[in-house]
């Protein structure tokens, strides 16, 4: 028994020692030195390795996903986020629900299938319709911004359910909803994470971004009510955005320009992500054998923008991009309302350890309980996955067309690009850089 157990416990050491972080950085760095093809490639190779399971091909579908449309490959960037849609149907969480709960105590939330934010699945749709627009497809695009509102709609609901949940498997384990009550737990939560406090969504958890990209794409698609929506939505949730808030006026009074206009979304860095850092638990279980109990969560880690402020030359004139919206504030605001079931989730797997220990104490004396807290040390761990390609934040420009159709865009380095913009037309610019040392990727779409 002594040595099927120790096996047991070293081979879960083992395992708990392959770490998601590290790949997930192979994988940024690849991205940050404007290596995109081999990102690229790095990403397919994590979703044909199926040695995990494919717990994590969502994951690498959406990364995968980002590095073909950042290269222009917009409809292989649709197939990895159609593939990583149809993952997340077949791993759904809520149909397992509680034996999900169970794996990640008795392990970690690594042991789960990543499922990703909310926030994440809605720039998946998203960035669908923006590929689909590339390509000329407008009626699919329509589908996947309709799905993209969609989920972003249903936000609300989805936090208000995850912290009632949270609530109820700690009222399920009892010493977790002690140990959950001790106000020397919270301290010491938010002296080692003081900012976890000071999370602040956009209204309604809204991505503005979406809002008012989506806003733009169905006034030119005839749907002018979704439109005032949608324009309305973003210029309220950034009312110092001067170009969200003049687009909705002239489109409520009926307003049109007069000669066609460029609107520039330049996507400017990397958002952030996550890192581990861990607490010593005040358990409540008074006995001996007991060698180790923390918990480990989770701590957004924030990149700086390669570029202040994007500059553009058209028509012998300079332009420069104005802030609009942060995806880092976006992941903010639903990492610190989701953050309560995480919590929960690591005390009540710290405390069925810890009683694990005492139990093996009390069987097999101190040598046992040793093996039982090397298995508690080597399985508490922060699940820190994350779609790590998203950009930092989002900044807009709005400009007459030049005469010659041309601007080009310098982001303060010798990796000018340069775009043309269609005659007697509007158009949609996305411009991406995701460092100072990467090349900026740009995409054009006709709008009338």
């Amino acid at each position: 028994m002594k040595k099927s157990y120790l096996l047991f416990v070293f081979s879960i050491i083992f395992l708990a020692g392959c770490s998601s972080s590290n790949v997930l950085r192979s994988f940024d760095s690849r991205i940050v030195s404007g290596d995109y093809g081999r990102a690229l490639m790095y990403a397919e190779s994590r979703v044909e390795d199926k040695s995990d399971a494919s717990k994590n091909d969502v994951l690498w579908n959406m990364q995968a996903g980002t590095a073909s449309r950042i290269v222009g490959l917009y409809e292989k960037s649709s197939d990895f986020f159609s593939e990583a849609e149809e993952d997340l149907k077949e791993f759904n969480l809520e149909k397992n629900e509680a034996a999900n709960q169970a794996a990640a105590a008795a392990v970690n939330d690594n042991i789960l299938p990543y499922y990703p934010m909310n926030c994440e699945a809605v720039m998946l749709n998203t960035y669908k319709a923006l590929n689909m627009l590339a390509l000329g497809q407008w009626d699919n695009a329509r589908i996947e911004f309709n799905r993209a509102i969609e989920r972003q709609r249903r936000a609300k609901n989805f936090f208000a359910e995850k912290i009632q949940a949270a609530r109820n498997d700690a009222k399920q384990e009892s010493l977790a909803q002690r140990n959950l009550q001790r106000n020397q737990l919270k301290q010491a939560l938010y002296s080692k994470y003081p900012s976890l406090k000071n999370f602040e969504p956009y209204g309604d958890y809204i991505n503005p971004f979406l809002s008012y990209a989506a806003g733009i794409y169905f006034k030119y698609d005839g749907e002018d009510d979704k439109a005032e929506f949608l324009l309305k939505q973003a210029a309220g949730a950034v009312s110092e955005s001067r170009y969200a808030v003049s687009d909705f006026e002239n489109f409520r009074a009926g307003k049109s320009y007069k000669s066609p206009r460029v609107w520039i979304f330049f996507e400017n860095g990397l958002a952030a992500y996550k890192e581990e850092f861990r607490i010593d638990l005040p358990i409540m279980l008074e006995s001996s054998g007991i060698n180790y109990v923390g918990i480990a969560l989770p701590k957004l880690k924030y990149r700086s923008a390669p570029v202040e402020r994007l500059k553009a030359a058209a028509g012998g004139d300079l332009y420069f991009t104005e802030p609009f919206c942060s995806m880092d504030r976006v992941i903010q605001a639903e990492f610190g309302k989701t953050y309560a079931a995480i919590f929960t989730r690591a005390v009540v797997s710290a405390t069925m350890k810890a009683a694990m220990q005492y139990a093996l104490y009390k069987e097999g004396g101190s040598w046992l309980s040793l093996a039982g807290a090397a298995y508690s040390f080597a399985t508490t761990s922060a699940d820190c996955r994350s779609w790590s390609s998203l950009p930092k934040e989002f900044q807009v420009l709005r400009m007459e067309r030049p005469e010659n159709g041309e601007i080009v865009f310098m982001p303060g380095t010798k990796r000018e690009k340069k775009v043309e913009v269609p005659p007697e037309k509007d158009a949609l610019v996305f411009v991406r850089a995701v460092s100072s040392r990467a090349e900026l990727s740009c995409e054009m779409i006709e709008l009338n």
